[in-house]
């Protein structure tokens, strides 16, 4: 997130940030049902606090669910990696890691010295040439097993 992107991109390509999967009525049920059992347990727990934050959840998540995100675009250049406006310096990449998800799709994982959101992870394109990529990034970046961040993977699993 530092600095400007000022050097030519060896690798680029754009790719979408989620699977978007339209929401039948079960989904959205389902949503009001949880929401309603967890106010009535917030009521009888006297924490209306959790209430305000359960009702604006959930509202949020139905609106946010039926929402299509933007491709993102993917840079990858000799002074580090840009994904949208995030831009990383090799220095400040800790390790990367190309694993394969369940639909088959190859992922680039890049873990930071973040703390809220260390690991980034981004789809890689069919037409970018794989092996030149490992190569690239393995001259730069140490390579290391990462594992997708727990809110993609929750994300992924309710179909959001």
């Amino acid at each position: 997130m530092e600095g400007t992107f000022e050097n030519a991109p060896v690798f680029s390509w754009e790719s979408r940030e989620f699977d978007f999967k339209k929401k039948k009525n079960d989904w959205f049920w389902i949503l009001g049902l949880i929401a309603l059992a967890l106010v009535i347990i917030a009521i009888l727990l006297k924490n209306y606090l959790f209430i305000f934050f359960v009702v604006i959840g959930a509202f949020l998540m139905g609106v946010l669910g039926n929402t299509k995100t933007d491709d993102t675009k993917v840079i990858i250049g000799e002074k580090g990696i840009q994904i949208d406006g995030d831009f990383f310096l090799y220095d400040k990449i800790l390790g990367f890691w190309l694993a394969r998800n369940t639909l088959g799709e190859i992922k680039l994982l890049i873990q930071t010295n973040e703390r809220i959101n260390p690991v980034h992870s981004v789809l890689v394109s069919d037409s970018v040439e794989l092996e030149e990529l490992y190569e690239f990034l393995l001259h730069h970046i140490e390579e290391r097993e990462l594992v997708e961040p727990m809110a993609n993977r929750i994300i992924n699993r309710i179909q959001f």
